[in-house]
């Protein structure tokens, strides 16, 4: 059974999920009660293209540490949109392209006894 998704844009119809790919540059790991998925990278992640320009600094003890103004410009070529397939790309990513209702991203992140992220209890998704 394929897994379908649940699209606001379309007055609540279900849209069904044939293709779920990973473009980040790690897999993921969702995880929901005793239930466990990974999701392998797809061996290309998508980059935000950004520039830095040093603006300031801050001093902590013996470090300057410098301070950048990050100004993003965007991904230089954008997967197409395939009705279908979902991607899953970072937040960063996600938020910069919230007319992309394809792109989702790893939410409520799940953290081992030390507090490292060992996965995902769900996806969400920016933009309307």
């Amino acid at each position: 059974m394929c897994p379908t998704w649940h699209d606001s844009q379309t007055n609540g119809r279900r849209r069904l999920v044939t293709r779920l790919i990973n473009l980040t540059p790690h897999e993921i790991h969702v995880l929901r009660g005793r239930a466990r998925v990974t999701l392998p990278t797809a061996g290309s992640a998508l980059w935000l293209d950004v520039e830095l320009t040093e603006s300031d600094d801050v001093i902590l003890g013996e470090l300057t540490i410098p301070i950048f103004e990050v100004t993003v410009r965007g991904i230089e070529q954008l997967p197409e949109l395939i009705e279908g397939t979902l991607y899953v790309v970072s937040r960063l990513v996600a938020e910069s392209y919230p007319d992309r209702r394809d792109f989702i991203f790893p939410n409520e992140l799940v953290r081992d006894a030390n507090g490292s992220v060992i996965g995902c209890a769900s996806f969400g998704r920016t933009g309307g």
